[in-house]
């Protein structure tokens, strides 16, 4: 491997979502997490991705910043996404609505569903109400 590091510029150009969420920690976070909202919903499924791993924190409050268009993917995340990501994505959630966002009616009905399921596993149930407002998540999800 190299010495060369592309510039956040550059991997904005290319749309290397995976390479920005590389940059979300130390001197050129602020640059990339600003990136990352340039792309907007073309950023989502990598930050959706990054939840399950060391960068979930800043991956999910980057979700909360785009808002709207991250909310479908996230509350799929909560119904049926990975089990090491469905605590971020309703703590994502949670964060959009702190920040004003609405839920749209239809995806607060999938979130309730899960929340009042019978058959669902605790961490999604906990994340669901976590997104409705129901009560607040872990620290550290």
């Amino acid at each position: 491997m190299g010495l060369f590091k592309p510039s956040v510029k550059s991997l904005l150009g290319r749309g290397d979502v995976s390479g920005l969420i590389g940059r979300l920690e130390g001197k050129e976070m602020a640059e990339a997490w600003i990136a990352l909202k340039v792309l907007d919903e073309r950023a989502v499924p990598g930050l959706i991705e990054a939840l399950g791993g060391p960068m979930s924190g800043p991956a999910s409050a980057v979700l909360a910043d785009i808002g709207t268009p991250a909310l479908p993917a996230l509350v799929e995340t909560i119904r049926s996404g990975p089990e090491d990501r469905v605590m971020a994505a309703g703590v994502a959630i949670q964060e959009m609505k702190n920040k004003g966002a609405r839920l749209p009616e239809g995806l607060a009905a999938m979130l309730a569903a899960v929340k009042d399921g019978d058959q669902v596993e605790t961490s999604r149930r906990v994340a669901a109400m976590a997104a409705l407002g129901g009560m607040q998540a872990p620290a550290g999800a």
